[in-house]
């Protein structure tokens, strides 16, 4: 009787989860925190993280290689910033070097602060060269790239800027 109950929490928390995996994929953490919200117990949680991971819908490694494509195509930002959501989302630190080391590998990082920082810095064209550099190097910064890269592609940037008018 309580194994017949156990299988059917167990099903009912894999239904739950396949439902989560309908909208986006998720890392292993996710899950667990999801399911333990959800008031099901450690036993059960781990029997349907465990399942699921065999069947390859949880892959903690496949989930951070397509949620940094995602991110850094939709927002591009530094490693710094990827690397920091990565690890709050509980992916191993093996498993975040190996994904950034990739992702960075084929994408330049000062490339990426530069185009981000040309195309924001055409809505700043009322604003004085102070407040420009201020508002570049706040959301470069904010967008986890290297201080020193950042202040490298804005003088870069800004001098650009100041030939063109």
């Amino acid at each position: 009787m309580g194994s017949e109950k156990f299988q059917e929490r167990l099903t009912k928390a894999k239904n739950y989860v396949y439902r989560l995996l309908a909208y986006r994929s998720r890392s292993c953490r996710e899950v667990r925190e999801r399911l333990k919200k959800k008031g099901f117990s450690k036993k059960i949680i781990e029997g349907t993280v465990k399942e699921l991971e065999e069947l390859n819908y949880l892959n903690d490694r496949e989930f951070s290689s397509t949620w940094v494509d995602m991110k850094l195509s939709a927002n591009p930002c530094g490693k710094r910033l990827i690397e920091h959501e990565l690890r709050m989302k509980g992916i191993d630190e093996e498993i975040i070097r190996d994904v950034t080391e990739k992702a960075y590998g084929v994408r330049d990082e000062g490339k990426i602060a530069y185009a981000l920082a040309l195309r924001k810095l055409q809505k700043y064209t009322d604003l004085d060269d102070k407040k420009k550099w201020q508002r570049l190097y706040n959301l470069l910064a904010r967008r986890g790239f290297p201080l020193e890269l950042v202040r490298g592609v804005l003088s870069k940037v800004l001098t650009e800027d100041e030939r063109d008018e």
